[in-house]
């Protein structure tokens, strides 16, 4: 097998991390829509302002629930905007995000939770949630689980869903102060733990996979560049 490699174009400090693209997004004052969000027959523009307002009122729940850097939290959810959210909130809570297969069985999920050691786990909706405490019950740990979509209706005009607009609301009124919530985001740095994904377990028990966030920030800095031709003017800065 031949191997290649090139050196970075763009460098990033070793204390930095991956929510600090967002907020250098922010800074630059973009307004080019960060996401399209379909709620019923509907699309919403959800600006980076927006976005980011929510993701630090979220990580403020997320602490007030007692999470502290460097925990584990599990999402078992579909591809979808509350995802991209929650674990911009997991990262903003200097936790580490734990994804899982949204068709995940009991059994499934009752080893990565027992592996990862998550003990707080976003869910897309009722069903998920479901599989997850039968998974935590099977363990014999307490696993709290917030849900996306409560199952009490969505306004279509509504960003987030109904389930998980509660409890961004939550942490607009919590107890959290700035410094804590900053204290909690800069906590990690390129080295550290971002995220455990889980192989498919094909031949055995699922692994953990560890991205760092240099896995993450320092890959998207330097394909941004590159991606500038395929996407068109000022992508690089996006």
């Amino acid at each position: 097998m031949r191997e290649a490699s090139t050196g970075l174009i763009i460098d990033l400090p070793a204390h930095s991390n991956t929510t600090d693209l967002l907020l250098a997004r922010l800074a630059r004052k973009d307004a080019t829509p960060l996401f399209s969000v379909k709620r019923g027959a509907s699309w919403i523009d959800v600006s980076t302002a927006d976005f980011t307002a929510s993701v630090r009122s979220l990580a403020r729940t997320l602490i007030a629930h007692g999470v502290a850097p460097g925990d584990t939290v599990a999402i078992m959810s579909s591809t979808r905007y509350e995802w991209a959210l929650a674990e911009q909130a997991i990262w903003f809570a200097g936790a580490v995000s734990v994804p899982i297969y949204e068709t995940s069985s009991p059994f499934q999920v009752e080893w990565i939770l027992k592996d990862s050691g998550a003990r707080l786990a976003f869910a897309e909706d009722p069903r998920r949630a479901q599989v997850i405490e039968q998974a935590a019950a099977a363990l014999g740990e307490q696993v709290m689980v917030l849900v996306f979509e409560d199952g009490a209706g969505v306004d279509p005009a509504g960003i987030p869903s109904s389930g998980l607009k509660e409890l961004v609301d939550a942490g607009s009124c919590s107890a959290v102060t700035d410094e804590q919530l900053e204290a909690a985001r800069t906590s990690a740095g390129l080295q550290d733990l971002a995220t455990l994904v889980y192989t498919s377990g094909t031949t055995g028990r699922p692994k953990g996979c560890m991205m760092t966030h240099a896995n993450f920030s320092l890959i998207a800095v330097n394909l941004a560049p590159h991606m500038a031709p395929v996407l068109g003017p000022g992508a690089g800065h996006r």
